[in-house]
């Protein structure tokens, strides 16, 4: 009998305490969802590092996007690169090369992945499979997994940590069907923008 009780006990605990969980995630999505809808978009700097088999690649952009659905990310470094602007409108792709003053239109691009891009994150939190919290460097964090849409073996899995204070994006691991990191996003100067 006491056996019985002390299993019920653990289990209504159990329950609780998954409940609470879900329920923590449940409005911490609802308010992000809340903030990013309630702005005309967003602009941060990143530093995105490339992990291969064999070598790292690191670039620095600046990333905007606006919910009439225009996508600006500006080359800041490697400094080759520098004053290269991709811009994405509907389906067209616009590429400008500051420095040799040319400009390429690319008209009717289908499907095109925007898997490395914060607005894909925010315009599918209905992914979002799990919440966690976290402390790294000594701030906190949740730690947001989802998978994306569209996958392939380097890009099964996402992990986003927002901060606890502010939810502001402060990175994203992306990883391979093998669990290993491919792609590290660290954001930077993160602001939601509004209505001009």
């Amino acid at each position: 009998m006491r056996r019985r009780f002390l299993l019920l006990i653990i289990v209504l605990t159990s329950i609780l305490f998954v409940s609470c969980t879900s329920d923590k995630s449940t409005k911490t999505i609802e308010k992000l969802n809340k903030l990013y809808n309630e702005s005309n978009g967003y602009e941060t700097i990143l530093e995105m590092k490339i992990i291969n088999d064999d070598k790292e690649s690191i670039y620095k952009m600046k990333e905007k996007y606006s919910h009439d659905h225009t996508i600006s990310l500006e080359i800041l470094e490697p400094k080759e690169s520098q004053g290269i602007i991709i811009e994405y409108k509907d389906d067209k792709i616009f590429l400008n090369h500051a420095s040799i003053r040319q400009s390429i239109s690319l008209k009717a691009v289908k499907n095109f992945d925007k898997g490395i891009l914060l607005a894909n994150f925010f315009d599918n939190l209905d992914l979002v499979q799990f919440i966690e919290e976290k402390e790294l460097d000594g701030k906190d964090y949740f730690v947001i997994e989802f998978s994306p849409e569209d996958t392939n073996k380097y890009n099964t899995q996402r992990l986003i940590y927002l901060t606890k204070k502010n939810l502001d994006p402060y990175l994203m691991e992306i990883m391979d069907e093998n669990g290993n990191v491919r792609v590290k996003i660290k954001y930077e100067e993160f602001k939601y923008t509004e209505d001009n």
